[in-house]
């Protein structure tokens, strides 16, 4: 499989106020955990699209408003399809709107750079935590999607104030993404 490609504002944890630690510690068995190096809130999703495509895409950050969004945290979400979910994500308070209207703003821009396809859905900022294994039975899939519903609102503040380029990464059972470039 070729790697995917996406342009997106990495998310960094404060060891002070560790709230992914103590997520990921209460977080069921079966959840595959995101490394926290791999916490971001994604932009624009290129695709499979390679490397030169994703660079060009790269080369229209140059040209974007510098992002710095303070928000909040929220509740766990669960992503993707509503029956068989296949990530559970923090969604965002405070600044929800805010980031939602920068990746409306410029999501089209970066997809059409790449020459991915564009993507009409509507902005959803989330950031996501993890995902259950594709093989995972029905009531272990359940099971998590229960505990992200029933976790409470995380309320960390971030600042999301830098852009990355990221891919997979070399060793996906360590990392999932790399992060090629970031401004």
């Amino acid at each position: 499989m070729k790697p995917s490609w996406f342009i997106a504002l990495p998310v960094a944890v404060d060891p002070a106020a560790d709230w992914f630690a103590t997520l990921s510690a209460a977080a069921p068995r079966d959840l595959r955990r995101f490394h926290r190096a791999d916490l971001h809130l994604t932009v624009a999703f290129l695709g499979a699209c390679g490397q030169d495509a994703a660079r060009a895409a790269w080369s229209v950050v140059r040209t974007m408003e510098p992002p710095d969004f303070d928000v909040t945290l929220g509740g766990l979400v669960p992503m993707g399809n509503r029956k068989k979910p296949s990530a559970i994500a923090v969604g965002l308070e405070r600044g929800r709107e805010a980031v939602a209207a920068y990746m409306t703003r410029w999501r089209g821009e970066l997809l059409a750079a790449a020459g991915a396809r564009p993507d009409g859905r509507r902005a959803r900022p989330h950031i996501t935590i993890g995902r259950p294994p594709r093989t995972i039975v029905p009531e272990g899939r359940a099971a998590i999607v229960d505990w992200a519903r029933a976790y409470p609102p995380i309320g960390a503040s971030v600042n999301l104030n830098r852009l990355a380029l990221y891919t997979w990464s070399d060793d996906r059972s360590v990392r999932q993404f790399s992060a090629v470039e970031t401004r």
